[in-house]
């Protein structure tokens, strides 16, 4: 059977994929609580009506789903100053780190080596954010949406490179090994968190975008993909330091 409900309130269903600038955020008609879509399909949606495919006969309705509003709490100016402020802050220590790691003849041992990697993440993820307080990024989805990744790629990399950091640590302190693994730490790090990146467009995609401050989604599953990494990199990173602490007395390398 095919169906052509028109809708009382001008606007498009949600349920089907949407990734748009034109996409509706507050109200859709849709099939809702009671009534069972099972064996029926959308064949078309505009702003006037939705025509249905159907197996079997019965009543067809469609109905109003209310979307939760996203609004952002508002941050006072004084704040917003202070977080630009400290945002440039950071970025001149990390870039200053980056200038006398990468100049200076003596210090290209593994460990400084990590830390610069861990810088750069640090300061492109940091550089991403403070976009989102000096453009009008947020005024576009599919921008948000990129920026949004490009912060979630940047910070999980960091995350990566600061427990692959704990680790040349331990090695060090308990094995005497100090170089020989910085390939293996690359891979790791950004692999992880490429793949964190592919979850939340393969699984993810229509959550792109919606935070109001380009942070991944304003979903907590999809930032779920970003935290769960990110607290194990952590979480290796203290285990390592830990055992680095407690054996500093009887250390393989002097």
């Amino acid at each position: 059977m095919k169906i052509i409900l028109e809708h009382n309130i001008k606007e498009k269903a949600l349920r089907r994929m949407l990734f748009h600038d034109e996409e509706p955020t507050t109200k859709a008609p849709v099939q809702y609580q009671m009534w069972d879509s099972d064996g029926c399909r959308v064949e078309e949606t505009t702003v006037t009506y939705t025509r249905c495919s159907c197996r079997g006969f019965g009543s067809f309705a469609i109905m109003v789903e209310e979307i939760e509003p996203i609004v952002a709490p508002e941050i006072p100016e004084v704040m917003i100053m202070l977080i630009k402020i400290l945002y440039l802050v950071s970025m001149i220590c990390l870039l200053l780190y980056m200038l006398i790691v990468g100049l200076s003849g003596d210090l290209k041992d593994q460990h400084h080596l990590v830390g610069l990697n861990m810088a750069g993440c640090l300061l492109l993820g940091d550089l991403m954010v403070l976009l989102t307080y000096l453009l009008p990024i947020q005024e576009g989805r599919h921008n948000c949406a990129i920026v949004g990744s490009l912060i979630h790629g940047f910070f999980l990399a960091a995350g990566g490179w600061m427990a692959m950091m704990g680790h040349t640590a331990f090695k060090t302190i308990t094995a005497g090994v100090i170089g020989g693994k910085l390939r293996s730490y690359f891979f790791l790090s950004w692999g992880i968190t490429i793949c964190s990146i592919g979850v939340t467009y393969m699984a993810f995609l229509r959550h792109l975008g919606t935070d109001p401050r380009c942070f991944i989604s304003w979903t907590n599953e999809v930032k779920g993909v970003f935290f769960v990494p990110q607290l194990g990199f952590c979480m290796a990173a203290v285990f390592f330091v830990c055992v680095v602490f407690f054996n500093l007395h009887t250390a393989s390398l002097r």
